[in-house]
């Protein structure tokens, strides 16, 4: 186990900022323990997973396993915009947790309840990739304290990797994600589904999964498709998912 200080730029921070958002301070900083290593996957919902682990005996110590090889690799202090309900407020003193997918299967409508001598931190998330690492921040803006965790309870869906798609999409051109239909038929319902990723630290930042919807397109057919919040280097297309005919 070792200790990490992770810190994230004034400039990362205006990359989230640049639709609307508030600068408030300007780093994000983490401290706490970290492991593990990773791979790929994407969607088709399979079944949900619950799972409660611990007791209120003993603290937990980290990294610690939710079940289906998901890790809790740390619980941290967070200061910074605030993502997950898209208002971009800035926060001080934040809970926010390191979570690792070690399994081979996205993760979907993720909710995870830390006991604590404090009182309960919720944090939920959606579309965590297999073989890497998000970090989430509390629900309500919640205050870490150096709360003592107890007991951890965590659910979440396993999806499958969908049917091959007709749609091929190239990374941002300028406005937009240029969207192509590669096959032979009308593509409808196609709708773009994709995260804040922070390559220099190794993780996804928040647990919202923004998404976008382009409609359909004809065989042959492209477009570039705006996507709000995203930012060209810090965002990662999770999926393209569509209705075929």
């Amino acid at each position: 186990m070792m200790t990490l200080k992770v810190m994230v730029w004034r400039s990362l921070l205006l990359i989230l900022g640049m639709t609307g958002a508030v600068l408030s301070g300007g780093l994000l900083i983490a401290q706490a323990s970290i492991s593990a290593g990773g791979q790929g996957a994407p969607v088709a919902v399979l079944d949900t997973q619950p799972e409660t682990v611990g007791d209120f005996s003993q603290e937990l110590t980290f990294p610690y396993c939710l079940g289906n090889d998901l890790w809790l690799e740390m619980v941290t202090g967070y200061e910074g915009l605030y993502p997950e309900d898209e208002s971009m407020e800035p926060v001080a003193d934040g809970a926010a947790i390191l979570l690792y997918n070690g399994g081979d299967k996205m993760l979907k409508d993720l909710e995870i309840t830390l006991v604590t001598d404090g009182g309960d931190l919720v944090f939920s998330g959606t579309y965590l990739p297999a073989g890497e690492r998000t970090m989430i921040l509390a629900q309500e803006k919640a205050v870490y304290t150096k709360q003592k965790v107890f007991k951890a309870e965590a659910k979440f869906e396993v999806l499958e990797t969908p049917p091959a798609q007709a749609i091929a999409f190239a990374d941002w051109e300028g406005k937009g994600l240029r969207l192509v239909n590669t096959g032979l038929d009308t593509v409808r319902d196609i709708t773009v589904f994709y995260k804040t990723y922070y390559k220099e630290l190794g993780f996804y930042f928040g647990g919202l999964t923004y998404q976008a919807y382009a409609g359909s397109l004809d065989a042959g057919e492209e477009t570039i498709l705006p996507l709000p919040n995203y930012a060209s280097g810090y965002s990662r297309v999770l999926l393209v998912v569509s209705e075929m005919p």
